[in-house]
């Protein structure tokens, strides 16, 4: 189940990004069609709560793989 967002700055995605970027870059499969409703939403997240993010390898696949779907 993922992480309802709101408005709170105390989600698992706001104090662990990082850590949530592994998980995310471990668990999701290949088929981009299967990953969760909301993910684009946790990507960007991600990407507001440390920008340096943005330069990780991982997520820049993640987006790829994402956009290109």
């Amino acid at each position: 189940m993922l992480p309802n967002l709101g408005n709170s700055k105390d989600t698992i995605i706001d104090l662990y990004p990082r850590e949530t970027l592994s998980l995310l870059d471990t668990v999701l499969p290949a088929k981009v069609e299967t990953w969760p409703w909301g993910i684009e939403e946790i990507i960007r997240r991600i990407t507001e709560v440390d920008a340096i993010l943005n330069l990780d390898e991982r997520l820049i696949e993640l987006k790829r793989k994402w956009n290109s779907r």
